[in-house]
């Protein structure tokens, strides 16, 4: 039998709501993970993640944060660069060799 579990997943929204709950000082996150029905220490995480960061909090399921996705850019260009140099070097030592002297002349 294949027994897998599905992992829930949660809308950015409906975390940003369980958040304000907590925020707001009048609920913790352990009663607040009750009256929702999630795991115990999600909304802890939720909101650690949402003091760290509010703006790039919740991304998506996939996705980076815009600075991470930024850096993961650039490394792709340096990447694809640094080959291109390597090329261009080989080629500018297959170039400036000289010629082998034919034995006939």
């Amino acid at each position: 039998m294949n027994d897998q579990r599905k992992r829930k997943g949660y809308t950015v929204d409906f975390k940003r709501n369980a958040v304000k709950l907590v925020l707001d000082g009048r609920h913790t996150c352990r009663s607040v993970e009750r009256s929702l029905g999630v795991s115990p220490g999600i909304v802890y995480r939720w909101v650690r993640q949402y003091r760290a960061s509010p703006q790039e909090c919740f991304p998506g399921n996939g996705r980076l944060r815009p600075t991470d996705e930024r850096v993961r850019v650039l490394e792709r260009e340096l990447h694809t660069v640094r080959m291109e140099r390597d090329i261009l070097k080989g080629a500018l030592a297959v170039f400036s060799r000289k010629p082998a002297r034919s034995i006939g002349t």
